[in-house]
C-alpha cells in the first residue's frame, strides 16, 4: 500500500534524503551547540574557557555570557530552579593569591582540597574556586550537589 501523493519514485528517494540529512544535521548541531557557544564567547571575552568534561545528571548547557576577561556558562536542570554558573576569569593569581584576596575576605569557613596539582577552595553553600594555568574559576549554585560532585566537576574543567 502506497498513499497517492502524485510522487515519482526519483522525486520520493531525494524528499526521504533530504529528510534524513535534515535530521541528521539536527543532532549533530544538538550534540555540539555547547562547543559552538563557548567558541563565540571565547572570542568576545578573549579567554581561553573550557567546558566541564563532567555535568551532574539532569544539567544542561541554558546560556553563555561573556565580558572582557570573563566567560560565564549557565546550566540549568529540571529538579532545581536555581542555575548553577561556572565562572572563568583570566588572573595573574596563584592559588595562595586566591586564597588571601578572595577566599579570606569573603568566607571564614573554608576547605581546601588539593589534588591533581590543583587547590580547589570550597566555601559557603558549596561554592568553589581555584586557579590553574592562568585562569580562576568559581563555581556558584551548587547547592544541590555534594562535595564529590563539585570536585568532580573541578577537575573535569
Amino acid at each position: 500500500w502506497r498513499p497517492h501523493l502524485d510522487l515519482s519514485p526519483s522525486h520520493s528517494r531525494i524528499a526521504v534524503t533530504v529528510a534524513a540529512v535534515a535530521i541528521m544535521g539536527g543532532y549533530i548541531w544538538f550534540q555540539n551547540y555547547p562547543k559552538f557557544a563557548l567558541q563565540g564567547v571565547d572570542n568576545q571575552a578573549g579567554v581561553a574557557a573550557s567546558m566541564p568534561g563532567y555535568l551532574p545528571s539532569s544539567y544542561s548547557l541554558a546560556s553563555t555570557d561573556s565580558s572582557p576577561g570573563l566567560v560565564t556558562l549557565n546550566f540549568s536542570s529540571p529538579s532545581t530552579p536555581q542555575a548553577l554558573k561556572i565562572a572563568q576569569h583570566s588572573t595573574t593569581w596563584d592559588s595562595s593569591s586566591l586564597l588571601d584576596n578572595y577566599v579570606a575576605k569573603n568566607s571564614d569557613d573554608y576547605s581546601a582540597v588539593q589534588s591533581q596539582g590543583l587547590t580547589i577552595y570550597l566555601f559557603d553553600n558549596n561554592q568553589a574556586t581555584w586557579v590553574n594555568k592562568g585562569i580562576w574559576f568559581s563555581i556558584e549554585g551548587a547547592d544541590r550537589l555534594s562535595r564529590e560532585q563539585i570536585l568532580k566537576l573541578a577537575y573535569s574543567l
